[in-house]
């Protein structure tokens, strides 16, 4: 299964070392889940995971293939999209509620990931 494949993934020699360390980068990845529009840094991350923000980094990247700071942008930018099909409000109104410092940082993550600019998916 996924969970098994994860867990192999990590270069520890005893499996309950490997099971705590997963449940630990998984508490740490539900707490991105619930907080990603807040002010998010690596060293608040790697302390609730109880791990040193490099160990934290490489193991979070091990299980989930992407880094803890680019997989709070992925959340954002698909809360985005739903603000955006909203159309209520403005692009800068979306930016700054969405996480980003300005409509232009928003603009070039979300070209980034999805290969148009923001105001290109409102009129789609």
């Amino acid at each position: 299964m996924e969970v098994n494949k994860r867990l192999q993934s990590i270069k520890n020699a005893r499996r309950s070392t490997r099971e705590e360390i997963f449940r630990r980068v998984s508490r740490v990845r539900n707490f991105i889940d619930d907080n990603y529009l807040e002010d998010i840094n690596l060293e608040e991350l790697a302390g609730l995971a109880y791990l040193s923000k490099y160990h934290f980094l490489r193991c979070f990247k091990e299980f989930y293939q992407i880094s803890p700071y680019q997989y709070v942008i992925q959340k954002r930018l698909e809360h985005s999209q739903m603000l955006l099909k909203d159309g209520e409000k403005t692009l800068s109104e979306i930016a700054y509620q969405t996480g980003f410092i300005d409509r232009r940082a928003f603009n070039r993550a979300f070209r980034k990931a999805y290969g148009f600019s923001p105001a290109e998916f409102r009129m789609a």
